[in-house]
């Protein structure tokens, strides 16, 4: 028995590219939002 596999096309690639940036920047903002504020030196 052989397993075929499915090779995912470009514009496949690039959705789930999309999707991982989107994740990673909501992730970011989160992070961003929870760390502390520098009050400044003035």
């Amino acid at each position: 028995m052989t397993a075929t596999l499915h090779k995912p096309s470009k514009v496949e690639m690039v959705n789930k590219a999309t999707e991982i940036r989107l994740l990673a920047e909501k992730q970011m903002g989160e992070f961003l939002a929870a760390s502390p504020k520098n009050e400044g030196g003035r």
